[in-house]
């Protein structure tokens, strides 16, 4: 049977229903199986992910003959609840650092939010994680999946994003950004304005210095930063506004100026408001 006609759901659920160390014998010989190495992420999360199965995962990971999506499946349900915060962290990072895997790691990460009590924090173990892939994500580099990601990104920097540690990282996400407009690699800051958003609640300052407080205003003019809807000031605090603009009252004050809107359109009406 050809690869991408191959299906899973007999065999692992034949799986499920072993004994624990039956199936997990089983799982230990098919990662690295001629025929079944190419299915094993699938087949793993059939049953629990205990930490002899991380290391499985791992070591799938490292032969590298199982396509990098078919590790998506460790975002599916709950699959990924047993796996402790740091183990979670190690194989997240190894499916990122692979070709095409960073997308695959942030929807891994988000399931992984998702699945939180939203009042609790998240664990640093998480929070470094999800630092890690906002700035390993290349935000120049064409991507059918922008959107999906915009929103997937956005919902790990509003959770991770959260202490004065991540200043600087959200400094240089709001750099790359900035470097994929100015090189045309994004037409718009549209492209990622959930991003920019997030960044703007979490971390209103060093979105302040990137996005409006660098370079000369003329090439943020030209680049259409200033156009109605594309720079989140709403989200950002009045107190914070001014005390940044009282760093260099004479520029700021006028740049502030040129990125707001007096008004925007009602979301149930034509009319402006």
């Amino acid at each position: 049977i050809e690869e991408s006609d191959r299906r899973y759901v007999l065999l692992g659920g034949f799986l499920n229903a072993l004994d624990a160390s039956v199936s997990d014998r089983l799982l230990e010989e098919a990662v690295i199986d001629s025929v079944l190495a190419a299915g094993y992420p699938i087949l793993q999360c059939y049953v629990e992910i205990t930490k002899q199965a991380v290391v499985r995962l791992k070591r799938s990971l490292d032969f590298g003959t199982a396509p990098i999506w078919l590790y998506s499946r460790l975002g599916f349900g709950r699959v990924h609840e047993t796996i402790g915060d740091s183990d979670f962290s190690e194989l997240v990072r190894m499916i990122a650092i692979k070709p095409d895997g960073i997308d695959i790691a942030v929807d891994i990460l988000v399931m992984r939010i998702h699945g939180q009590p939203t009042e609790e924090p998240l664990s640093n173990l998480i929070s470094l994680l999800g630092q890690e892939l906002v700035l390993l994500y290349n935000f120049s580099q064409k991507n059918s999946r922008a959107s999906h990601n915009d929103h997937c990104l956005a919902t790990i920097i509003k959770k991770c994003f959260l202490d004065k540690m991540a200043a600087k990282k959200a400094k240089l996400v709001c750099n790359s950004i900035i470097n994929a407009l100015r090189d045309h690699k994004i037409y718009s800051l549209e492209d990622y304005s959930n991003v920019l958003e997030a960044i703007a609640i979490r971390q209103p300052i060093p979105f302040l210095d990137v996005i409006l407080g660098e370079g000369d205003i003329n090439h943020r003019l030209d680049w259409g930063i200033f156009n109605a809807g594309k720079i989140p000031l709403v989200a950002i605090k009045e107190n914070i506004i001014i005390d940044w603009c009282e760093v260099n009252p004479e520029d700021r004050y006028f740049t502030i100026a040129s990125a707001l809107h007096p008004y925007q359109p009602n979301t149930e009406t034509t009319f402006l408001e």
